[in-house]
C-alpha cells in the first residue's frame, strides 16, 4: 500500500483505529531510539584527552584574561550578580 494510499484511508478511520496507529507509532520511534543508544552503547569510548585536543585553539581567542572563579561565578561577570561562591 502507498503513502499516499494510507493517508487517503486516514480520515475514514475510526477513534480507537487512530489511537491504535498513534500507538504504533510511538512504539516505532521509540524501538528506534532504543537501537540508537545500544549503537552508541557498542562503540569504543573515546580516547583520554580526546576533548582536550578539539579545544585546545580555544584559549588562545579568548580576548581577555578570564578570572579562575568565571566557571563558578558567571552570573557575577556576566550580570554583575553578587558572587556566589
Amino acid at each position: 500500500m502507498s503513502l499516499e494510499a494510507i493517508l487517503a484511508e486516514l480520515p475514514e478511520l475510526t477513534e480507537e483505529e487512530r489511537e491504535a496507529i498513534e500507538h504504533k507509532l510511538y512504539e516505532l520511534s521509540h524501538d528506534a531510539v532504543r537501537s540508537k543508544l545500544r549503537q552508541w552503547e557498542s562503540e569504543p569510548p573515546l580516547p583520554v584527552g580526546y576533548w582536550k585536543e578539539v579545544f585546545k585553539d580555544w584559549t588562545s581567542q579568548c580576548k581577555e584574561d578570564m578570572p579562575g572563579d568565571f566557571a563558578l561565578n558567571h552570573d557575577h561577570y556576566i550580570h554583575g550578580r553578587p558572587k556566589e561562591w
